[in-house]
């Protein structure tokens, strides 16, 4: 049975500039980096990164309070 679930993670994003180098950047497959896409990556591990599209971000993403 499914269940909805919420993730209590935070995560540091940034938006993406366009022509930069995503060397060690995972993108989306099928997917080409354009303006409004936001590179994201764990606090923890910041070598780990990965871009998501504008339209994902967007939808489940809001900035938490500083």
């Amino acid at each position: 049975m499914w269940k909805l679930y919420k993730s209590r993670a935070i995560t540091e994003i940034r938006p993406y500039e366009m022509g930069e180098d995503l060397d060690g950047v995972t993108l989306p497959p099928n997917h080409e980096p354009e303006q409004g896409d936001m590179i994201c990556r764990r606090h923890d591990k910041p070598e780990d990164q990965w871009l998501i599209a504008k339209e994902y971000f967007m939808k489940n993403y809001e900035k938490v309070a500083e």
